[in-house]
């Protein structure tokens, strides 16, 4: 019967152990930076109502990785009180920076404060997002 104990005991103390280990293993992958998109707080006014932001994003390949060919996408909108609008590009993710100037409406926009969000994603899914009160002028 001692010996029982002693076995419980000592498995118990071990899988408690194991168990203390695996979420220090668990939040290391938390920590994998998949992608990035960065924006100005800023925007350009066009003559038609819409607005030009430019975009500086890096992402990993997804799933389906092929090289000569674009690997995810940015979903953009802006909002103001009487306007909105949304703009989508293809993106390369191929874990380098890559710039694109996107055009963005229908609005019509007007000088002022705008809330804009932004989405990047690759074949995985989302990897970034950025949400930010700009200034279109």
């Amino acid at each position: 019967m001692i010996r029982t104990v002693a076995r419980f005991a000592a498995v118990t103390a071990t899988s408690v152990t194991m168990l203390a280990l695996l979420p220090a293993a668990a939040s290391a992958n938390v920590t994998f930076h998949a992608g990035s998109i960065q924006y100005a707080n800023k925007a350009q006014l066009q003559e038609d109502g819409t607005v030009l932001m430019t975009f500086t994003y890096q992402c990993v390949p997804g799933i389906a990785f092929e090289p000569e060919e674009p690997t995810g996408a940015i979903d953009v909108s802006v909002q103001q009180p009487q306007a909105d609008g949304f703009a989508f590009a293809l993106a390369t993710c191929d874990d380098r920076k890559h710039t694109v100037t996107l055009d963005i409406g229908p609005g019509p926009f007007k000088e002022g404060s705008a809330f804009a969000n932004a989405s990047l994603r690759n074949t995985g899914g989302v990897v970034a997002e950025k949400q930010a009160e700009i200034q279109i002028k």
